[in-house]
This record gives structure tokens, sequence and C-alpha cells, in this order.
């Protein structure tokens, strides 16, 4: 999936015209993470423990998560699409008794589990400068793919939901190589999906080219995702991953 994705992205940069500028960023993001995943059968009450399994009794206490991003800027306007794979393994002892998706898995069993949190992004912002500073204002429409699975316990379960979402990024420069960059965005309210992401990188680029410039940056990023559908005992999902440390490489071409 992840593969499939950086070509879509490479070839769709640079199959655009050569009229704007545009770019191309892929990251890594490590760190703690928290969360669980209510998962009730056709919503039937009794059918799943409340707010379990949580991602700690699965031995689920990090991630490692990766995303791509690609924009386009026409004129004042950036077009932009982000790719988001969160997938956790992990084998574990469960100490507590557990039901989930109306199966009983009893206290000393021997569990592994898969779950996935991925989510996609397209959205448009406006770009505009303030002093030094670069602030984009935009929205956004994301849709979560989830998938969760314990071995030999229940079978896969996954859905798609999508929600709107409202957002800013900023960027400030200290010089001709580094700069400061933020970005913040939550959904909007009322939706069954909210996903909030935070974070905050230090930039710097390596070579001043007219043309190109390839940048490293490494910074920190808060994720939190929450799903709560309105079934009598609903689907009840979160992530949250903070702190995390997130490194990477951009390429812009102008």
């Amino acid at each position: 999936m992840l593969k499939k994705a950086v070509v879509f992205w490479v070839f769709s940069i640079f199959a655009l015209p050569a009229l704007a500028s545009y770019g191309l960023s892929g990251d890594f993001t490590y760190g703690n993470v928290r969360g669980f995943l209510q998962t009730p059968q056709g919503g039937t009450p009794g059918t799943s423990s409340y707010k379990r399994p949580s991602l700690k009794e699965l031995g689920i206490k990090h991630s490692a998560d990766y995303h791509v991003h690609a924009w386009y800027d026409w004129r004042k306007i950036r077009f932009f699409g982000d790719v988001n794979i969160i997938h956790i393994r992990k084998s574990t002892t469960l100490q507590n008794s557990l039901t989930t998706h109306g199966v009983l898995i009893p206290a000393g069993s021997k569990i592994s589990s898969k779950v996935n949190f991925d989510w996609y992004q397209l959205g448009a912002g406006y770009n505009f400068i303030y002093h030094k500073l670069h602030i984009t204002p935009f929205l956004s429409c994301a849709v979560l793919n989830f998938k969760y699975l314990i071995k030999n316990y229940i079978k896969s379960r996954n859905y798609r939901e999508f929600t709107p979402r409202i957002g800013v990024s900023a960027q400030y420069p200290f010089n001709n190589k580094l700069f400061l960059s933020g970005k913040i965005a939550a959904s909007i309210p009322g939706i069954n999906l909210n996903i909030i992401t935070a974070q905050a990188k230090l930039n710097y680029l390596l070579i001043n080219s007219h043309k190109i410039k390839p940048v490293v940056f490494v910074g920190t990023r808060y994720t939190y995702i929450d799903f709560k559908d309105k079934q009598t005992m609903p689907n009840y999902v979160r992530y949250i991953m903070s702190p995390a440390v997130v490194v990477g490489l951009s390429l812009a071409v102008m």
C-alpha cells in the first residue's frame, strides 16, 4: 500500500505542468501510543467490553508511522494530498478476559493482533505572507481506513469513514537555509470521525537552487484519531500518538 501511494504521488507531481511550484515529502514518525478498540457485533450490547481492548493490553505501546505529502501551488492557491500509513502488529498474553465482536477471549490466552489506522486526505488552501511568516489556512476531506484483527479469535473487521477538516500551516525563515514550520488541523465538529493533528518541524535546505530545493527536517507530531458511530453499542475506537519524533525529506520544484 505504501509503495503504491508513493508511486502515485510521484507520478502526479512530476506530471504537472511547470507553470507553478510543486513538491513531495516523506517522513517517518515514532512515538508512544495509547487508545482502545471497542468493537461490538451488530451494535448489540454485551458483545464488546467497554473501551476494550486497550492498545496497552494488546501489548502495543509504540508505533512507527509513515507519511507522504504532495503539494501543488498555483498562484496563491495550494492543492495537497496526504497518505498516512499506521500499521501495528503485536503478540502478547491477555491479562484479563475480553469480549470483542461477540467473542469471549479468556485471561491467559496468547493473542496476536493487527491494527491499521491508515488515513488519506485531499485539500486546498490559500497562501499569504505576513512580514516573513508564510501562512496557509486550508480545508480538506479525510478518510480513515480502519482494520482490526485478533488471529484465531475474530476475523478482520474493517470500515472506512469520511470527515471534513479545517486547519492552518505556517512557515518562518531564520535565514535562506534554516526555517521553522508548523501545522495544526482538526475535523469539523458534529462528525462521527475526529482526526486532530499538530506538528512542528525544523527544516534545513540542503541545496539553494533556483529550480530544485531538497530539504531535510526533524520535529515532533501529535496525532489523535477518534471514531464513534451511532449504534446502540457503538463501534468506538481511539488512537493517540504523543509524544512522537518525526524525521524526513522533502523536494520542491520551483
